[in-house]
């Protein structure tokens, strides 16, 4: 395992673990795999439906349409 790798898998476990941010885990498809405690807690009407539906379930269009864009530009990027 490399350095980076490290590295990134600590503030993935930081942002997951926050009491303070919202984090989710999306697979390829834009389904939420999982969601940190806070945003579980946040969306506690959406219960045990969050994992499996789709992330432009519980944004605005426009958020979905920006973070597409954000999102396609940096994969463009690696």
């Amino acid at each position: 395992m490399n350095p980076n790798s490290l590295s990134s898998l600590q503030t993935e476990e930081k942002l997951y673990s926050s009491t303070y941010l919202f984090a989710i885990l999306l697979d390829n498809k834009q389904q939420i795999v999982s969601a940190n405690p806070k945003l579980s807690q946040e969306l506690e009407f959406a219960g045990s439906k969050l994992n499996g539906s789709s992330l432009s379930d519980y944004i605005f269009p426009n958020d979905f349409s920006k973070y597409q864009f954000l999102l396609e530009n940096t994969l463009s990027q690696k």
